[in-house]
């Protein structure tokens, strides 16, 4: 017997890749202008990082409060913020790596809310 996952967590896991890299793209694209309203960019950084935990959580078994998840997703979001550093159009932020991880917070907020909603 293999421990194989079901297809349902194959097609996931294809959803939660092209989210990092759409993240990944659109973090290293010049800035679309002033912004329209106070912290839009930390709000957007928190729900990307939101829904990425969501994707990944459930693409690879769901576990509340994944410990390798917000690592690797935290990681992912400082690796993103020194290319931005890279560019000469964009800039490195840590109150973006906070809101990042203020959105992983959310994500598993989402996941366990999810769980207890599964459950009954």
């Amino acid at each position: 017997m293999t421990n194989s996952p079901r297809p349902g967590f194959i097609a996931l896991r294809f959803v939660f890749i092209g989210l990092l890299l759409l993240v990944g793209w659109g973090a290293l694209q010049p800035s679309a202008g002033p912004a329209l309203l106070p912290y839009q960019d930390k709000f957007i950084h928190a729900g990307a990082y939101a829904v990425l935990y969501v994707a990944g959580a459930l693409a690879y078994g769901g576990r509340l409060v994944s410990w390798p998840l917000h690592l690797s997703l935290l990681t992912y979001g400082a690796v993103i913020e020194w290319l931005q550093s890279r560019t000469g159009y964009r800039y490195a932020e840590w109150a973006d790596m906070a809101a990042n991880a203020v959105g992983l917070g959310l994500g598993n907020l989402a996941i366990m809310l999810l769980e207890r909603f599964r459950r009954r």
